[in-house]
């Protein structure tokens, strides 16, 4: 067990393999994860968990299992479509098309939890301008933003921010510059915040404070 900690900060060892398959995050993002669960644990930070974008589910997976054992009165939501992207939208300009990419069928997500032994999360199916607004909970602690595309993480970051509660973090995947998706993500987040948000393993990633965008605590970033 002290090995598999050691690499991804899981102790599920179906999940361990899991993790291995995949580029979604490095194993310093998920050891990152896990010292945030920890630190939320300690400062007592109301709220749920959300999973915007959760394709097959093994991020998913990696924060079910930290809540069950950290905040067992809490909850894991995740959205996908489950079908792929969605097409882009006017504005939106990318190296190729989108509708139906990265389409994961509802059965593998769960699959990979019926793999890890782990009870499934609440599941939200559907595109996110019909699911988020009104099956977000209205109390966040944190926020796993993966939508991909601008029009999906303009959405995401319009109905996720203001229900963070105060004290919660959100990380937003594919924030750094990729010429894949022409900056999307980065453009639906400097258009929100209008400013350089702080950064962890490629990751946008904020604590929010008073209403505002703050790093992280030192005691979290160290991995």
């Amino acid at each position: 067990m002290t090995v598999l900690t050691n690499v991804f900060g899981t102790e599920n060892p179906a999940l361990h393999a899991l993790l291995l398959e995949t580029k979604m995050l490095a194993p310093e993002g998920y050891r990152l994860f896990a010292k945030i669960m920890q630190f939320l644990a300690r400062s007592k930070v109301p709220g749920d968990f959300v999973e915007v974008g959760c394709e097959r589910g093994r991020t998913s997976c990696f924060l079910q299992e930290h809540i069950l054992r950290l905040f067992p009165e809490k909850t894991l939501h995740v959205f996908d479509s489950f079908t792929g992207l969605p097409p882009e939208e006017p504005g939106e300009r990318y190296n190729a098309p989108t509708k139906g990419m990265m389409s994961v069928p509802l059965s593998l997500f769960y699959e990979t939890f019926a793999l890890c032994k782990l009870p499934l999360p609440h599941i939200h199916a559907g595109w996110f301008r019909d699911t988020l607004p009104v099956s977000l909970p209205s109390n966040i602690c944190f926020a796993f933003l993966d939508g991909d595309m601008m029009s999906s993480m303009r959405i995401s970051l319009q109905e996720v921010i203001p229900r963070l509660a105060d004290g919660g973090i959100c990380a937003i995947h594919d924030y750094r510059i990729s010429p894949v998706w022409d900056e999307g993500v980065r453009r639906a987040c400097d258009e929100y915040f209008r400013q350089e948000l702080p950064m962890a393993d490629a990751m946008a990633i904020f604590q929010i404070r008073n209403g505002a965008v703050q790093p992280l605590p030192k005691e979290v970033i160290t991995v």
